[in-house]
């Protein structure tokens, strides 16, 4: 699990580590229209392992099919509430993937949160889909189940609309075009600060090609 803070203001961007305190404070204290975001990679996937012993054939494997955390997943969100106890405490909002990986890290990386602030499922914000069944979501009834205090309603087809779009992989413009059909959906919530739980694929995208952020500062120290 990763976890880092985006500050948005005014139209612009600010990258930032969550462990960032006195700058986190002082975007805090601005009188703008400032949003914290904290973004946050799920845990370990069976995919994950599966892809690592086949790189070539592992991401493929039906049975992975909208793929769940192993158990170094789950002792990954243990470590990462422990060693987070009060970063989140301001949080007025959690947005998640609607995959079962991320709905896992999110329930099991903020408990606390749960029935405290509004838990709310995008669907433009899974990772890139096609081919690999692991990014093809089960039907929204099905994951009602199984996370019933998280808000679907921003979700509005039952099965998955994107998967058989592709037979190969989801093009990439096609990725950027959802990181910025999210950006501007988070630009129009009304809370400030947001926790979004969603996927490395997707988070690389989305800092490369829809955030602008600024150049890191030259060291000339010899």
């Amino acid at each position: 699990i990763g976890a880092g803070v985006l500050y948005v203001s005014c139209g612009k961007s600010y990258c930032e580590p969550s462990q960032n305190k006195q700058y986190f404070a002082h975007r805090q204290n601005e009188k703008s229209k400032t949003k914290i975001i904290h973004f946050v990679r799920h845990a370990e996937g069976h995919h994950n392992v599966a892809g690592k012993i086949d790189p070539l054939f592992g991401y493929r494997r039906e049975d992975l099919e909208d793929a769940t955390l192993t158990e170094l997943g789950l002792e990954q969100c243990k470590n990462f509430r422990e060693s987070n106890t009060n970063s989140f405490a301001d949080a007025q909002l959690l947005v998640v993937s609607p995959l079962r990986r991320t709905m896992q890290t999110a329930t099991h990386c903020f408990p606390q949160l749960k029935g405290n602030i509004p838990w709310v499922a995008v669907e433009c914000l899974r990772e890139m889909t096609g081919l690999h069944p692991c990014d093809r979501r089960l039907s929204i009834t099905e994951h009602k189940k199984n996370f019933n205090y998280i808000d679907f309603s921003e979700i509005h087809e039952d099965a998955d609309p994107l998967y058989y779009q592709y037979k190969l992989r989801e093009p990439k413009e096609h990725v950027t075009r959802r990181t910025q059909q999210f950006m501007e959906w988070l630009k129009e919530r009304p809370e400030t600060e947001i926790i979004v739980v969603t996927h490395h694929g997707y988070m690389m995208n989305l800092f490369h090609n829809s955030i602008k952020t600024p150049e890191p500062e030259k060291d000339d120290t010899p």
